[in-house]
């Protein structure tokens, strides 16, 4: 092919022989036209077209030897000098659609695991808000979605078997809060008794590897030292995660407590700092007087850390032999409830849900500009 191509190139057949007779075409064929004047240049890379018409890459140089006045001068098929090139680049797209198909696929399963029990609720209520009473939703998992789909499927088999008046109602929400409750001390448990006393039991290792009288290197220490914090911190985080879900400090120490904790926490997380008073002796609270004191506070704390941009807040709990009384204020922006474009968020809704189902009552007093106060109250005499 090569010598095809001279010869249809116009190469006179006694070069062309001269060629395959010495197996190379160094000094055999005539250079480019341009090259006459590569022996005054500077070396360089450039390209061009041989005398085959085949575009090149084309690389010269003057040759510095007394009494020479040449150049040298290679050339390479641009075809195949960028054939690597393009084979690594075809490489690459194939390489990141596979990455890319994959991470499609995980979200796709992950979209899939987390939406679709949501979608199954939310169906499930519009046919049971469209007087459906048959509907059911299949429970597959014991977290807490799956507790609150058994416990739609209770609510609606009741719904099925008679009719429902308001107080009937009031205890079926006072369930469903009841069974996330459960679900919320459940997992806790499970997170603050295994998982973080197997990252503890990781770390403890980490640090008998890292002194061990082995030839090992001062990296190899160092990443280990690493490693026993990253497990630290790791056991940290579940601690926090167990403390959200159900803190221990609430059922081991006292409402106080957990409350002081929780404080603590929001500033950790860069929450103002907020003043705690107590007044009265806590320990007398019934527990879902105080769990439902301590999750005020915590969806309060929340507020005022993510909405209010507060500086500063108080937080006051008096306890006597009629009622406990919690109040919660800050100096942030504050909210109108009276204007036309507020809404009452989840946040607000749950607590006065938790303070109605306990015979209490609960209020909300904010101007724009200046701050907030919440105050709930409880009564402690169930007779009354």
């Amino acid at each position: 092919l090569y010598f095809a191509e001279l010869a249809q190139a116009g190469v006179e057949p006694a070069a062309i022989d001269d060629v395959r007779r010495h197996g190379t075409a160094v000094l055999r064929l005539p250079a480019a036209p341009e090259a006459a004047a590569y022996h005054h240049a500077d070396p360089g890379t450039e390209a061009g077209v041989d005398a085959r018409g085949v575009p090149v890459l084309r690389s010269h140089a003057p040759l510095r030897v007394p009494g020479l006045d040449w150049a040298l001068m290679a050339e390479i098929d641009q075809e195949e000098a960028f054939a690597p090139v393009r084979s690594l680049r075809t490489r690459i797209a194939w390489i990141g659609f596979a990455i890319a198909a994959a991470f499609l696929a995980a979200a796709a399963l992950l979209a899939r695991s987390v939406t679709g029990p949501v979608r199954a609720l939310a169906e499930g209520a519009a046919r049971l808000g469209r007087g459906d009473f048959g509907a059911r939703i299949p429970v597959r998992s014991s977290d807490e979605i799956g507790a609150l789909a058994g416990s739609f499927n209770r609510m609606a088999e009741d719904l099925e078997r008679t009719t429902v008046s308001k107080s009937e109602l009031e205890i079926l929400a006072g369930r469903l809060i009841t069974a996330q409750e459960d679900e919320r001390r459940r997992v806790a448990r499970e997170l603050h008794d295994d998982i973080t006393q197997r990252m503890a039991a990781v770390a403890i290792e980490a640090g008998i590897v890292e002194r061990l009288p082995q030839s090992s290197t001062a990296e190899r220490s160092a990443g280990l030292a690493r490693i026993r914090q990253q497990m630290a911190d790791l056991s940290n985080a579940i601690h926090g995660m167990s403390r959200r879900l159900h803190p221990a400090l609430l059922d081991d120490l006292g409402l106080a407590a957990a409350i002081e904790a929780e404080c603590r926490a929001t500033f950790d997380r860069g929450g103002p700092p907020v003043e705690l008073e107590v007044h009265g002796d806590p320990a007398i609270l019934p527990p879902d007087v105080r769990l439902a004191f301590y999750r005020i506070v915590q969806e309060a704390l929340r507020n005022m850390r993510r909405h209010a941009a507060a500086d500063s807040g108080r937080i006051a709990l008096t306890v006597d032999a009629a009622q406990a009384r919690l109040e919660i204020s800050d100096d942030g922006r504050g909210f109108d409830r009276d204007g036309i474009h507020w809404r009452a968020g989840l946040g607000l809704a749950s607590m006065e849900e938790r303070m109605r189902l306990l015979g209490g009552d609960f209020s909300v007093q904010s101007k724009p500009g200046s701050g907030a106060r919440i105050v709930s109250r409880a009564p402690l005499d169930r007779t009354a």
